[in-house]
């Protein structure tokens, strides 16, 4: 017998934001369960972007995923005794999750500040082209996968 599949239920919290986009940093941002401060985190961090950048926190969101997001990665093919590292396309779900991933890392990783002012200073150095340590991560990724194109006829199976 089949079994009835529980509804997911979406919040209703983010009424001002983008529910999908700001939804999946507020995700991403919370520790332990506490979705009521990471929910401020991001808020904050995209208000403070918002007027700093005088631009919309719908657009400012898309253009920081847009940007961060990978084209190629590297996957390890194991081939006759060997493993080779092979550039791959990134699915497009993937590398959307690797951009939040990368975005609230670099956030996390800057010392000194609080989180509300590391998370919106890596927003505003992601669209303003600054030094982005998200950036700097999806250049590397990109440099990798150029540097081993030699392998790239290992990866179709």
């Amino acid at each position: 017998m089949g079994r009835r599949k529980s509804k997911l239920s979406k919040s209703d919290s983010n009424v001002l934001f983008d529910r999908d986009i700001l939804g999946s940093f507020v995700r991403r941002v919370m520790k332990d369960g506490k979705k009521q401060i990471a929910e401020n985190i991001v808020n904050e961090s995209f208000r403070i972007a918002s007027e700093e950048l005088n631009n919309d926190v719908q657009k400012i969101a898309k253009e920081v995923i847009n940007k961060v997001k990978p084209i190629v990665e590297v996957k390890s093919r194991r081939v006759g005794g060997s493993t080779y590292p092979v550039p791959v396309e990134v699915r497009p779900k993937r590398a959307y999750m690797l951009a939040l991933k990368w975005t609230i890392d670099a956030a996390n990783n800057k010392k000194g500040m609080c989180m509300i002012k590391k998370f919106s200073s890596e927003l505003i150095n992601i669209i303003s082209g600054g030094k982005s340590d998200a950036m700097t991560k999806r250049e590397n990724v990109h440099k990798m996968a150029e540097a081993n194109k030699a392998f790239e006829h290992f990866g179709s199976k």
